[in-house]
């Protein structure tokens, strides 16, 4: 056999390898069983970034809305509209130990509604509200009187200490609250998940892990793009991954996050009556649980979806697992 002959052979066994580990790990997961489905209309420029429940109501957040937080009705109509939930007093000032670079850039941000970026957000039982903003790597509470503060410094040296957020749009991604301590997804390049400690002044980053990259097939990449935070009375605390390039929800443990079990939504999101034009990426960017339902938010970044060239995002209702 030629040279050639040989390269090809090893190029078909890398890709194969690589699509059994792929194949392997999504297999394992069982699938998410849709129950209901929404198209979300009524804010213009709505780009779903982040899910939580507040009370009885699903909150989110888009990141091209930095002023705004916004809730979800639920009805039995396939469309529904958006309404505000809280708006956002304006900040006095940036979070402590920003870099200069991200002082320019909110600079040049702070007429667009693209300023905060949020890409994360959680609701605590009084109603306090926990914003994750990726342009600025920190951390703000809203209060239900709407009154905006940072709550931690901005956190970029210590994640580009180690090797995380090193280019535009790969930081945080999706937040979860647990008393005194926070905790935060890293979108990409690498993933990783990171809580901080909120009894010292400042708060501070205790623990910080890359977590595995494998089974993505290029051009995807291994993703974070959500978190989900439980107490069950008399269990331990669980927390739960979205991750949308593995179209998968999992379990992980809340001390070494390690996976636990995980569900797929892929055949959901890519079907023929929700497939967008340009889906070579996962779209979803939220998680959410309300009673005996998990919630998905996905954003199609304006695209239009095949069936009927709608632009809306969609709000997924997958029935809860018995084994959540």
């Amino acid at each position: 056999m030629s040279p050639f002959g040989h390269y090809l052979v090893f190029i078909l066994l890398l890709s194969t390898s690589v699509s059994n580990v792929f194949a392997s790990s999504y297999d394992n997961a069982k699938p998410l069983k849709l129950e209901q489905h929404w198209a979300l209309s009524g804010v213009e420029n709505l780009q779903p970034s982040g899910l939580s429940v507040c009370g009885a109501k699903l909150i989110m957040v888009s990141d091209r809305h930095s002023d705004k937080i916004f809730s979800i009705p639920l009805s039995n109509k396939p469309t529904t509209e958006v309404e505000t939930y809280r708006t956002l007093s304006p900040f006095t000032d940036l979070p402590e130990q920003i870099r200069w670079q991200e002082r320019l850039m909110d600079w040049g941000l702070r007429w667009t509604q693209k300023r905060f970026d949020w890409e994360g957000i959680h609701c605590n039982p009084d109603g306090t509200i926990f914003l994750a903003s990726e342009s600025l790597s920190a951390v703000a509470t809203v209060e239900p009187d709407g009154s905006s503060r940072w709550i931690t410094p901005s956190f970029i040296n210590q994640l580009r200490t180690h090797t995380f957020a090193s280019s535009l749009n790969t930081g945080f991604e999706g937040i979860a609250a647990d008393e005194q301590q926070l905790y935060l997804a890293i979108e990409r390049e690498p993933r990783g998940l990171l809580s901080v400690s909120m009894l010292t002044l400042p708060p501070r980053i205790d623990n910080l892990k890359i977590v595995d990259q494998e089974g993505v097939i290029s051009p995807l990449s291994a993703d974070f793009t959500g978190l989900w935070l439980e107490k069950p009375s008399g269990q331990p605390v669980k927390i739960y991954t979205l991750e949308r390039n593995y179209f998968r929800v999992c379990r992980r443990h809340y001390d070494t996050w390690e996976i636990e079990v995980c569900w797929r939504y892929r055949d959901t999101e890519k079907s023929t009556a929700f497939r967008f034009e340009s889906d070579h990426f996962g779209l979803a960017e939220g998680i959410a649980r309300l009673g005996d339902a998990v919630y998905i938010v996905l954003d199609n970044n304006d695209q239009p979806r095949r069936l009927n060239s709608s632009r809306n995002p969609l709000l997924f209702k997958f029935k809860r697992p018995d084994n959540w």
